[in-house]
């Protein structure tokens, strides 16, 4: 009966042991994500600042396009 209930123990020991592991690389792949997502956080200032730069560009080059018809006629 003792070596039932130690058979027991262990078998339980393993599945903490496993189940920990699991959280282990769960929390892995969780930090992984964090810091990727905190990086792109510091490079929205940048990527905002694009694309209101683009949207300039594309206003002026319409506005060359424009005048230049103009100029052609």
């Amino acid at each position: 009966m003792l070596r039932d209930m130690e058979r027991d123990v262990m078998e339980w020991i393993g599945q903490v042991s496993s189940r920990l592991d699991s959280l282990e690389q769960q929390q892995a792949v969780t930090l992984a994500t964090v810091h990727i997502l905190q990086r792109n956080l510091q490079a929205l200032p940048n990527i905002i600042r694009l694309g209101s730069n683009l949207d300039r560009l594309e206003d002026l080059m319409s506005r060359v396009d424009s005048a230049d018809m103009h100029l052609n006629r």
